[in-house]
C-alpha cells in the first residue's frame, strides 16, 4: 500500500480523532485515546505529520483553543496528558506550566505498566531535562522486558508492555536504546521482538506486530544481517496486510478497527 493511500485514510476520517464531538465524560477515553496516538505519531515523524494530512493543523488548533484549556482540564485531570502532549506540538509553551504541574502532581497508581511509561515519557518529552529518566528507566525494569518474562507464559498485556517499555524508553524516538540493561545485550531483546513478531502475525494481531518491528527498529544497535531481517518482515507486513482487501476497503463504518494500525505503520516507516 502507498504511503499516501495511508494518509488519505486518515485525512478523509480526521473528525474520528475530533474529542469536541464527545461529551466529557468517561465515555471519551476512546477518542483522546486515538487523539493521543494521533499526536505520538506526529512526534515521532519529527513534527511532519502535519504536512501529509489534511486537516491535522486545524484540528490541533481547535481542541487546543476549546478543548485542551485549564478550565476543562482541572475538572478533567485524565485530559492532562492529552494537553501537554498537544500543546507542546503547537509549541504554545505559555500554557504548558499549568499542565505540566497538573501531570506532576498526579500521583494516582496508574495500570498497567504502558500507562505508567506513557506518563514519564510525556512529562520527559516536553520537560526534555533528562529529570524522568530514572522514573522510565526503573519501570522499563518492572516490565516484560526488563523482567525477560518468557512468551511462552506471557500474555498481550506483557507483550505490549515490553514494546511500550521500548517505544516511552526512547522518549518517542528522541532517545537512543542501545543496550537497555547491562546484563542483556541489544541482540537478547532483538530475539525477543523477532519471537513476539511471530506470535503476533500468527495469531492475526497485526497492530501488535507492527509494534515489535518499531521496537526492534529503535534498539538501534543491530547488525546488518538483524537489519535484513527487519526489512523482510517489513515486506511482509506491506504484502499481507496494507495491501489486502480488508485495508483498501476501510470505511466511516470500521475505521475505528484500523485507525492504530495506520499509524504504527506510519511510525515504523519514520524508525526503520
Amino acid at each position: 500500500m502507498e504511503y499516501k493511500n495511508m494518509y488519505n485514510l486518515i485525512s478523509r476520517n480526521m473528525d474520528f480523532f475530533n474529542v469536541l464531538d464527545v461529551p466529557v465524560n468517561s465515555t471519551m477515553n476512546v477518542e483522546l485515546k486515538a487523539y493521543m496516538e494521533l499526536i505520538i505519531t506526529d512526534i515521532f515523524s519529527k513534527n511532519n505529520l502535519r504536512k501529509h494530512l489534511h486537516g491535522f493543523s486545524s484540528l490541533v488548533a481547535k481542541l487546543n483553543h476549546y478543548f485542551f484549556v485549564p478550565d476543562v482540564s482541572a475538572r478533567f485531570p485524565q485530559l492532562c496528558e492529552g494537553a501537554l502532549l498537544s500543546l507542546s506540538i503547537s509549541n504554545t509553551s505559555s500554557s504548558n506550566s499549568f499542565f505540566l504541574s497538573k501531570v506532576e502532581e498526579d500521583l494516582e497508581p496508574w495500570n498497567p505498566i504502558l500507562l505508567q511509561l506513557q506518563h514519564f515519557a510525556i512529562l520527559e518529552y516536553v520537560k526534555n531535562d533528562g529529570s524522568e529518566i530514572q522514573h522510565i528507566s526503573k519501570l522499563i525494569c518492572k516490565s516484560s522486558l526488563g523482567l525477560h518474562t518468557p512468551l511462552e507464559i506471557s500474555d498481550y498485556n506483557d507483550i505490549y508492555s515490553a514494546t511500550h517499555a521500548v517505544i516511552s524508553g526512547s522518549i518517542y524516538g528522541r532517545r537512543l536504546l542501545c543496550n537497555l540493561f547491562p546484563t542483556r545485550t541489544t541482540y537478547d531483546y532483538f530475539k525477543y521482538f523477532q519471537h513476539a513478531f511471530f506470535f503476533s502475525l500468527l495469531d492475526h494481531h497485526y497492530d501488535l506486530a507492527v509494534e515489535t518491528l518499531i521496537a526492534s527498529c529503535l534498539l538501534f544497535e543491530l547488525s546488518i544481517s538483524d537489519r535484513k531481517t527487519i526489512e523482510n518482515e517489513i515486506d511482509y507486513i506491506d504484502t499481507n496486510i496494507f495491501q489486502n482487501q480488508r485495508i483498501n476497503h476501510i470505511t466511516r463504518t470500521n475505521f475505528k478497527d484500523y485507525y492504530h494500525l495506520l499509524l504504527v505503520r506510519i511510525i515504523l516507516e519514520e524508525v526503520r
